[in-house]
């Protein structure tokens, strides 16, 4: 079984809950997960917090620990913590990682990025996957995908995710597959789910 990452024991020490509970404003009410155009990578995280068990500075310090480690490991300052606060029993965390293998790293997840002609030699996809268009109207290969966009294969992008997430990626949404839903130009990965980790990865591809 694989061991869950470092902020995931964080969260589980210090008893919080985390869940996706519909949508509501990028980096601010639901887990979020942002890309810019040079793969830096903010992550907001929104739990209920039993306060009367533990201090919201207790939190702090623990997750400053354990990005502090994280960095001297790197020999590098791969992730810093821009907030941290609790309020009305409700934890929000903001950490911003210098790319997503840095995510993924410390996090112990599946979060990957890369070209869709990377997707498929990689394994993430085969020629026959089908994926669906942003708006929900049309199914398509990733063989009629390769073959639509030719030679410019390369500026389609995949990210691969397999948490419950409000995700905003440096481009515009194009194909997705798994259970992913659109809100405002945004993707919705696992909605309604109860658990940290989906059955099965998410994919959003973007131009």
């Amino acid at each position: 079984m694989r061991k869950a990452g470092r902020l995931t024991v964080l969260i589980l020490t210090l008893a919080l809950t985390l869940s996706l509970a519909g949508c509501g404003k990028f980096l601010k009410s639901v887990n979020s997960l942002e890309i810019d155009g040079s793969g830096n990578v903010k992550a907001f995280s929104i739990s209920e917090f039993d306060k009367g068990y533990y201090s919201g500075t207790e939190l702090r310090k623990q997750i400053l620990d354990s990005v502090s480690e994280y960095n001297e490991s790197a020999k590098d300052e791969r992730i810093s913590l821009k907030s941290c606060k609790v309020s009305k029993k409700m934890a929000r965390v903001l950490l911003k990682y210098k790319s997503l293998e840095d995510y993924a790293a410390f996090n112990n997840v599946l979060a990957w990025s890369g070209t869709l002609a990377d997707a498929v030699e990689e394994g993430y996809f085969d020629k026959d996957t089908a994926v669906m268009s942003s708006d929900g109207t049309l199914k398509t290969t990733i063989d009629e995908l390769e073959s639509k966009f030719g030679g410019k294969t390369s500026s389609l992008k995949v990210l691969a995710v397999e948490e419950p997430l409000m995700i905003k990626v440096p481009g515009k949404i194009r194909y997705t597959l798994g259970n992913v839903t659109m809100e405002g130009g945004y993707a919705i990965t696992g909605a309604g789910s109860l658990t940290t980790l989906l059955d099965e990865p998410c994919y959003i591809i973007y131009k």
